[in-house]
């Protein structure tokens, strides 16, 4: 390894998907195109990449949940991005600022919408931090050059792209939170006035890096990533139906792609439909959503047995997610030639490939929903 004299300047860049449940990181040294997955534990499965998307909140103190057993734990502010995309777009009569309420109690002095921001904010400072350590771990000598550069990507709901206030606030959070893991010393706790106060004194100077952190589409990682694998054609003339479901939502793309250097797409759809696995055990819930009916109900979802109350809620979803497709569907069809010997129906009956991805993914309710609104164009 050359010395720091003689070596070009370290550049990485994090990519941080911040998923409704749980968060995985990559990181990626630009300078030989070498990546590696973030592991903050020792443990040889999954515990050891998946993030828990959670903080715990007591009404005065944050706290870092690490346990990814369990997704709705006592005092625990869940789904933080679905509540910073309710903030953007001001819903704030969403569920998800009540359920925080019955977590925490009225008592508190400050307001709901802002507990879930600075939740958020500790939450990615904390995780950062541990990155940017493991970053440093294994490069020794970052830092010797002062043209050393450490780069944040995150994903955004894709739903929201072209919501300039939904960009603005993610960008927000993403750039404090960078700032504040560089600034200020965090651990896995901290109070919230004493958050809040740091929080302050970094807007205040204006010194939030937002060169070095950027918001994406959430989808694009997976779409990319299908493209350049072998398992990918590069046919001009194959439409690819992609759906990816998380916890919070069912997110699809129609796309073609052409060439072998450089991958070109083209889009024909894409949509962001609310019907995320988390939506299995809100169903199971009825109208008790409480933090220990969802994780109950989670856990007996994860089991994959032949539960009554869960497979009604599988039927609620299959319904939403077979309703909701036929958006997409419409919008592809749309786009579609007709006449001359080429007709939408043949189209759709020859040419469409379906992709799924998403730890939320399974045949039922899932793909059975989306290929059984395709079966009258089958025939």
């Amino acid at each position: 390894m050359p010395t720091y004299e003689e070596r070009d300047p370290f550049i990485f860049q994090i990519g941080f998907d911040f998923g409704t449940s749980s968060s995985k990181v990559v990181i990626r040294d630009i300078n030989i195109e070498k990546a590696w997955v973030f592991q903050h534990s020792d443990a040889d499965d999954l515990s050891a990449i998946l993030i828990p998307s959670i903080v715990l909140f007591d009404g005065n103190t944050f706290r870092i949940h690490n346990n990814i057993n369990t997704f709705y734990p006592k005092n625990g502010l869940y789904h933080l991005k679905i509540a910073l995309e309710m903030i953007a777009l001001k819903n704030l009569g969403h569920p998800i600022f009540k359920e925080y309420e019955n977590i925490f109690g009225k008592n508190c002095k400050y307001p709901t919408p802002k507990i879930a921001k600075m939740g958020t904010i500790f939450f990615l400072s904390v995780w950062l931090k541990r990155i940017v350590d493991n970053i440093k771990n294994k490069y020794s000598n970052y830092g010797s050059l002062k043209e050393d550069q450490i780069l944040v990507n995150m994903a955004i709901p894709v739903e929201d792209i072209c919501n300039e206030n939904v960009c603005s606030l993610f960008r927000s959070v993403l750039s404090t939170a960078w700032k504040l893991n560089s600034e200020f010393i965090i651990k896995s706790s901290i109070e919230i006035g004493e958050l809040d106060e740091y929080i302050s004194i970094i807007n205040n100077n204006s010194c939030a890096d937002k060169d070095l952190c950027k918001v994406y589409p959430e989808v694009s990682a997976n779409i990319q990533a299908f493209i350049r694998s072998p398992a990918s054609s590069p046919d001009q003339t194959t439409i690819y139906f992609f759906t990816d479901v998380g916890a919070g939502t069912v997110d699809q793309s129609v796309f073609t792609f052409s060439g072998t250097k450089e991958r070109k797409l083209h889009y024909f759809a894409g949509k962001v439909f609310p019907h995320g696995s988390r939506s299995i055990e809100y169903y199971a819930c009825a109208e008790e959503p409480t933090i220990q009916n969802l994780e109950n109900w989670r856990k007996v979802k994860e089991k994959g047995d032949d539960n009554y109350t869960i497979k009604i809620a599988k039927n609620k979803v299959y319904n939403d997610v077979y309703q909701d497709n036929q958006k997409t569907l419409h919008d592809l069809k749309e786009c579609l030639p007709d006449g001359k010997g080429v007709t939408k129906l043949n189209t759709l009956r020859e040419k469409v490939r379906f992709i799924f991805s998403g730890g939320g993914c399974s045949h039922f309710p899932y793909k059975d929903a989306v290929k059984d609104s395709f079966k009258k164009y089958s025939g």
